[in-house]
């Protein structure tokens, strides 16, 4: 994030077209996850994929995204196709929370 603001401070006329996107997912989580599906060995295929990337892993996700865009100053964030009824709610509460421009640190 922070190579993506300072290449928008180099350059100043296309800043408003530069942005980060981000495949959202938390990898200790589907680690976590993966092995549990694994150990139960009842899931395969698409059901066993599904099962080891869980809704709040994806949430948190857009939140640690959001945090970090704002932390850097980087205004503009693409959260790629995300896939949970929790991870839109993130996303829309990050929207409503993250603009502190201006606040005291």
């Amino acid at each position: 994030m922070r190579g993506v603001q300072a290449a928008r401070e180099k350059l100043t006329h296309q800043a408003d077209h530069i942005s980060l996107s981000l495949h959202c997912e938390t990898a200790e989580i589907m680690t976590a996850y993966t092995r549990m599906v694994e150990e139960e060995g009842t899931l395969t295929g698409l059901a066993a994929y599904s099962a080891s990337r869980p809704p709040h892993s994806e949430a948190l996700a857009v939140t640690i995204a959001a945090f970090l865009a704002d932390e850097t100053n980087l205004p503009n964030i693409n959260l790629l196709h995300l896939s949970s009824r929790k991870a839109l709610r993130a996303a829309m509460l990050m929207g409503s929370h993250i603009p502190s421009r201006g606040l005291p640190t």
